[in-house]
């Protein structure tokens, strides 16, 4: 059985919970692992974090989070760098997020207790809330006691169920953009979708990888447009939400028909992009608001 990796480059020098260019390993009780690590932007920080990651994505999926402030400063051109550096295989195995300043779930008390990180370079043991008012103190539940190496499985399977799988804004992004660029298009004699949104391929390539299940088969050329993956939360929600399961799949399989379309008429091509449009539209409520 595969395990889940997450990995987060931080300041945990600064305290001195480990030392830089070092990393530390924790585990669930059913054998998931937290890694973290304190590498800079330069030749060696950047030599351990790739190994890091491409040994860890061997054993199954990885989550990476990037330290977005001083003095890690990692942007978002960071995240391809990462995944061109390790084998195409694992690298489908592998996300990377970017976070900081102390505001998203990541942190511990912003909004939920559930939180692995604390302040400044240390883990949640005991902190208070993460801004200019000050919270009544809470104790985290992140280590097992008495166990060192282990942390409660519970804060893991947070932290990667939030940003494992994409967000419902991603859905919006994708309708909206796609709306855009082919609202009212020309596709000329003998063309598909796929052939004209070669001139937006980022766009299309997000559109593949969101249909890719059986269907469509490219070269995705760009590690961006595998946020748009969503077979791992397909999976999820056949287990845990059947009416959203079967949604995603009727979406999915429109996108798939409207990269293989070849319409004849410019009624013909404005069908299939209003029916495109309303799906992915559709999932986005379905999932923001409960409701399509």
């Amino acid at each position: 059985m595969s395990k889940s990796t997450i990995i987060i480059v931080w300041g945990w020098s600064k305290n001195g919970v480990i030392p830089l260019n070092t990393h530390n390993l924790w585990h669930t009780p059913s054998g998931h692992r937290l890694v973290c690590t304190d590498v800079h932007k330069n030749a060696t920080g950047q030599e351990l974090l790739h190994s890091l990651v491409s040994d860890h994505a061997n054993d199954g999926p990885v989550l990476v989070f990037l330290h977005k402030t001083e003095p890690h400063s990692y942007v978002e051109a960071d995240r391809s760098t990462i995944l061109d550096a390790i084998d195409p295989t694992a690298a489908r195995q592998v996300r990377v997020r970017l976070f900081g300043g102390g505001i998203e779930p990541v942190y511990f008390g912003w909004e939920s207790e559930l939180g692995m990180l604390g302040l400044n370079g240390c883990f949640p043991t005991t902190v208070t809330g993460p801004s200019e008012v000050i919270f009544e103190e809470k104790k985290s539940s992140l280590f097992v006691e008495e166990e060192k190496d282990k942390i409660c499985q519970e804060h893991f399977d947070y932290v990667w169920d939030i940003y494992w799988h994409p967000p419902y804004k991603l859905i919006f992004s994708l309708a909206e953009r796609f709306r855009f660029w082919t609202d009212g298009c020309e596709l000329g004699e003998g063309l598909g979708f796929s052939t004209y949104l070669k001139h937006y391929d980022l766009l299309r390539q997000q559109l593949i990888c969101f249909a890719a299940k059986g269907g469509v088969e490219e070269n995705l050329h760009s590690h961006f447009a595998s946020d748009y993956n969503y077979d791992s939360y397909e999976l999820l929600l056949r287990e845990t939400n059947p009416a959203l399961f079967e949604k995603l799949q009727l979406t999915r399989e429109a996108v798939r028909n409207m990269l293989e379309a070849k319409p004849v008429t410019k009624k013909d091509a404005q069908d299939v992009v209003d029916k495109t449009f309303n799906e992915l539209f559709g999932l986005f409520k379905e999932i923001a608001f409960g409701s399509a």
